[in-house]
């Protein structure tokens, strides 16, 4: 099964779920859009050619370091610590991605 379609199972699951259960809030609306939006860069450089492929995995995991900080920030969605630990995992795969040939 590809990604794409594993990937839009499980959303359309989630918001299934959260309008059955009334628990569609605003920060769950946040969630689903940061999920369409790190989905579509991830099909972006599925697509594209290998150099552009690097920049928008780059950006990418850039953005979701920053994902993360709004979470430490708010204190909510996830623990500090985890929003922590993945920040730190970000910078580091984008480094990585953007060193190695």
């Amino acid at each position: 099964m590809p990604t794409t379609a594993a990937l839009s199972v499980i959303a359309a699951a989630a918001v299934l779920w959260a309008a059955l259960t009334r628990r569609v809030d605003r920060a769950f609306v946040l969630q689903l859009v940061g999920f369409v939006l790190f989905t579509a860069t991830a099909v972006f450089a599925q697509h594209a050619d290998l150099g552009a492929a690097r920049i928008a995995v780059a950006a990418g995991w850039i953005a979701h370091g920053l994902w993360d900080y709004g979470h430490r920030r708010a204190d909510r969605t996830v623990a500090r610590s985890f929003a922590e630990f993945c920040g730190l995992v970000d910078v580091l795969v984008v480094l990585a991605v953007l060193t190695v040939p």
